[in-house]
C-alpha cells in the first residue's frame, strides 16, 4: 500500500491508452487495404499492451519485495524468512494443477526468489535470542493441546531440554508442571512451581498454572491469595484477573467473583473465559436471568443471533417488569437484531 501500486497502474495506463488506441485505429485502417498485415499489427498491438502490462505488474513486485525485506530489517527479523518462504510456497506448488489464487496474480519464477534471496545477503546476519514466552507457550500447546498422550508429552520435555539453552530451560520445567497437574501428581507439580514462583513470581503462565494447582488440591484461599498479590504488581491483567475470579468462585465468594466478572466482561467482552464464569457464578446464587444474559454473549461472539436474541427475550421475562435490568436486556436485543442483519447482508 505504501507504494501506491493500484493508483500508479492506473496513471500508467491512462498514459499509455491514446498510443494504443492510436494503434490499434492504425491496424484496423491497415486490414482494409492489407488484411494479413493488418492483423499482425492488431496482434503485434495487443501483445505489446499485454506486455508492458505485465512488465509493470513485476516491477511493482520486485519493489514490495523490497520495501517487504527493509520493513523485516526494521522489525528485527531475519530477512532470509522472505526468501525461504518464497521456496516454500514455490516448492509446494510446483507441481499443483492450479496454484492457489494468490500465485495465479502473484506468480513466483526463479528470479523473484533469487532476487529476494541477493537482497537478503546483503543485510548482516541477524541473531535472534530466545524467548522464554514463546518457549512457555509452546510448552503449554505441548502439555495440553498437542494431543499426545502425558507420557509422550513427559517424554518429549526432558528430550528437547537436553539439547536447549540454559534461558530457556525452565519451560520444559513448566511443561512436566502441566502434565504432573493435569495427571493428578499434585506433589510434583507444586514442587516445579514453587521453584519457578520464586525465580520469576510475576510470570503469568506460572500464576495461572499455580492458581489451578491450589484449587485442584482443595486450597482456592490460596490462590486468591497469590492473584491478589500478582494484581498488585499487574492491575487489570487478564490472566490473572480471570484466575482471581476463579478462585473466588472456588471458595465460594461468588458475589465477590460476580463483581470481578462484571468489570472483566464490560472491559473485555469478545473474552469468552469470562462469560463463561459469570454464567456459573449467577447459576451458583440461582439468578437464571444473568446466567441466561451471560450465555446470549457467548452464542452472540459464536455468530448464533438467533440463540442469543432467544436468551435475553428469556432474560428479560425474567426480569421485574419496568425495571432497569429489562430495559438492558431489551436495549441488547435491539443490538443484537441490527448485528444480525448486518452480518446476513455481509453472506
Amino acid at each position: 500500500m505504501t507504494q501506491r501500486h493500484l493508483a500508479r497502474r492506473m496513471e500508467d495506463e491512462a498514459r499509455r491508452s491514446p498510443a494504443t488506441v492510436a494503434a490499434l485505429v492504425g491496424s484496423l485502417l491497415l486490414a482494409i487495404a492489407a488484411p494479413q498485415a493488418g492483423m499482425a499489427a492488431l496482434t503485434a498491438t495487443t501483445a505489446g499492451s499485454m506486455q508492458a502490462s505485465i512488465n509493470y505488474t513485476r516491477s511493482n513486485e520486485k519493489e514490495a519485495d523490497r520495501f517487504g525485506i527493509a520493513t523485516l530489517a526494521r522489525a528485527e527479523f531475519d530477512v532470509n524468512d522472505m526468501p525461504r518462504f518464497f521456496g516454500r510456497l514455490a516448492d509446494e506448488y510446483r507441481y499443483a494443477s492450479k496454484p492457489p489464487p494468490m500465485l495465479l496474480t502473484h506468480p513466483l519464477p526463479e528470479d523473484r526468489i533469487t532476487d529476494t534471496r541477493e537482497r537478503a545477503q546483503a543485510y548482516p546476519p541477524l541473531r535472534v535470542q530466545p524467548s522464554i514466552s514463546y518457549h512457555l507457550a509452546r510448552a503449554r500447546i505441548v502439555a495440553r493441546h498437542a494431543g499426545i498422550k502425558s507420557d509422550a508429552a513427559m517424554d518429549w520435555f526432558k528430550r528437547t531440554a537436553r539439547k536447549a539453552p540454559p534461558k530457556i530451560q525452565n519451560s520444559f520445567e513448566y511443561g512436566k508442571a502441566l502434565v504432573y497437574l493435569d495427571t493428578n501428581q499434585l506433589d510434583k507439580a507444586e514442587a516445579i512451581l514453587d521453584k519457578l514462583l520464586k525465580h520469576d513470581r510475576n510470570n503469568n503462565f506460572y500464576l495461572d498454572a499455580a492458581s489451578d494447582l491450589y484449587i485442584a488440591k482443595k486450597q482456592p484461599e490460596k490462590s486468591v491469595k497469590l492473584m491478589e498479590s500478582a494484581l498488585k504488581v499487574k492491575p487489570n491483567n487478564a490472566v490473572i484477573t480471570i484466575n482471581y475470579a476463579n478462585a473466588l468462585l472456588e471458595s465460594d465468594k461468588t458475589d465477590e467473583a460476580i463483581k470481578v466478572l462484571q468489570r472483566f466482561t464490560h472491559d473485555r467482552p469478545k473474552d469468552t473465559n469470562g462469560w463463561h464464569l459469570l454464567s456459573e457464578a449467577n447459576i451458583k446464587l440461582g439468578n437464571s436471568a444473568e446466567d441466561l444474559a451471560a450465555r446470549a454473549e457467548l452464542m452472540a461472539l459464536n455468530a448464533q443471533w438467533d440463540k442469543s436474541i432467544q436468551f435475553y427475550s428469556q432474560a428479560s421475562q425474567l426480569a421485574e417488569l419496568g425495571s432497569l435490568k429489562q430495559a438492558r436486556y431489551d436495549a441488547r436485543i435491539d443490538q443484537l437484531l441490527v448485528a444480525r442483519e448486518r452480518f446476513m447482508a455481509l453472506q
